[in-house]
């Protein structure tokens, strides 16, 4: 079950890569710029508010493989990888410059009333941090107001077969068998489970 696990993440990170490259290659972007989250589980760990089950959550994060696998399909591409500091990103007012910590999806702005989705929020300001030397500044960069999350591997509909109704059958495989041998066009899946 590990491995397959992993075989899973595995797959999903090389897509996820694949999708993010070409995304900066279709819109001819020749840097990509990540948030780097290494350091966060340290800070935590020094203030004593990381606890045991989010130290194990944050060691089994794939993210230093994404950013792997994003430098070296980036350098295939042309394009570079810069990873930044992502602190205060989140919370930052990209109208007014104001700051507090908003909870939920939706950042709300005390100050001047702005309303945004969160990430579209912290994504903008990495965008201004970027341009300005590390330095967020007010009324810049402001984030559109539609928000389209791309999925990079498409989802599989119908992924749990419900049983149907009717009654089960004996250990054995034999009652099914017979019953399908006697249909005109026997189907290879099995009317009812055991």
């Amino acid at each position: 079950m590990l491995a397959k696990y992993r075989q899973r993440v595995h797959n999903l990170l090389h897509h996820t890569a694949n999708r993010m490259i070409e995304f900066c290659v279709e819109r001819e972007a020749g840097t990509l710029v990540v948030g780097d989250i290494t350091e966060m589980s340290r800070g935590a760990r020094q203030k004593k508010k990381g606890s045991r089950r989010t130290n194990q959550m944050n060691s089994g994060n794939p993210l230093g493989q994404l950013y792997n696998y994003l430098a070296y399909k980036g350098r295939l591409k042309g394009v570079t990888l810069k990873t930044q500091n992502e602190s205060f990103t989140s919370q930052f007012c990209p109208v007014c410059g104001k700051r507090h910590k908003p909870t939920g999806r939706t950042y709300h702005c005390r100050h001047c009333g702005y309303v945004g989705v969160r990430d579209n929020v912290g994504a903008t300001n990495q965008l201004n941090k970027y341009h300005h030397n590390d330095k967020m500044l007010e009324n810049t960069f402001i984030p559109p107001d539609a928000l389209k999350y791309l999925r990079p591997v498409a989802l599989r509909q119908n992924v749990v077969v419900r049983l149907t109704v009717g009654t089960l059958l004996n250990t054995t495989f034999n009652p099914a068998l017979t019953a399908n041998a006697a249909e005109v066009n026997p189907s290879p899946v099995l009317d009812f489970v055991a």
